[in-house]
């Protein structure tokens, strides 16, 4: 099977590749990592069987500071990919976000909203959790964990789920057309971030989490239970291997 991947540079997008192309898949990378020329503004079908949108913009607190950007990049560029992709009759599955269940708090939340919202008649969105694993960003939480680097936790409750996991799930969807819409991408398992901090013997204060930032993101995963795939990793397990 022939298939893009944009934000194929990112983090999840990066794993996504190697796993694909292990399997034997054809994969057209498309980051502006790569070059300019490889921005997503520029992206073509090139004769692929199915695009796998995976690049934008995260970052909740960032989005507050710049809504404009969050938009272009997410909605506006994202519908010129999809009108293209429906054109040519490919399967789409995109990254969206559990942001999107309480799109009102940020404008990161809302361009996701927007996103589905845009999306192509028999999709698959994909409101993926907290991704997790080798390669995240210094900044998220378990890269703070990793790196004795984390100041305080919040009130929070997060659904982590491993990149294989989510890299797993989409591969499980390439040529499965059974599963449409938007559906959860987690472990439908919630784990407070207070604990996680205690896992990893991190004595630091507790907060009460920003407005932007929704109090818990449990998915509910039995659409995906249902397709035979499962998650394989615990983050508690994780975050215990990496002392």
């Amino acid at each position: 099977m022939k298939i893009s991947v944009t934000g194929s540079r990112g983090f999840i997008g990066s794993r996504l590749v190697e796993l694909l192309t292990e399997s034997g898949h054809e994969v057209v990378e498309w980051d502006k990592l790569i070059s300019e020329d490889h921005d997503i503004a520029n992206w073509r079908p090139e004769d692929c069987d199915v695009l796998v949108h995976l690049a934008g913009l995260a970052n909740v607190r960032r989005s507050l500071e710049y809504p404009e950007e969050y938009w272009y990049t997410n909605v506006e560029l994202s519908k010129s990919l999809f009108f293209l992709a429906l054109s040519n009759n490919m399967r789409v599955i995109y990254a969206s976000s559990s942001c999107a269940k309480r799109w009102w708090l940020s404008p990161y939340g809302t361009s996701k909203k927007a996103m589905e919202s845009i999306a192509p008649p028999r999709s698959l969105g994909m409101r993926f959790t907290t991704v997790y694993g080798p390669g995240s960003r210094e900044d998220m939480l378990i890269g703070r964990i990793r790196d004795k680097k984390l100041e305080y936790v919040t009130d929070h409750t997060r659904d982590f789920i491993h990149v294989d996991d989510v890299c797993s799930a989409i591969m499980k969807n390439l040529n499965n057309t059974i599963l449409s819409g938007v559906i959860d991408v987690g472990t439908g398992v919630g784990t407070s971030v207070q604990g996680l901090s205690q896992i990893a013997e991190l004595d630091v204060p507790l907060q009460e989490g920003e407005p932007c930032e929704a109090p818990e993101n449990v998915a509910d995963i039995n659409p995906l239970l249902a397709t035979g795939w499962k998650p394989k990793y615990k983050v508690d397990e994780y975050i215990k291997e990496m002392l």
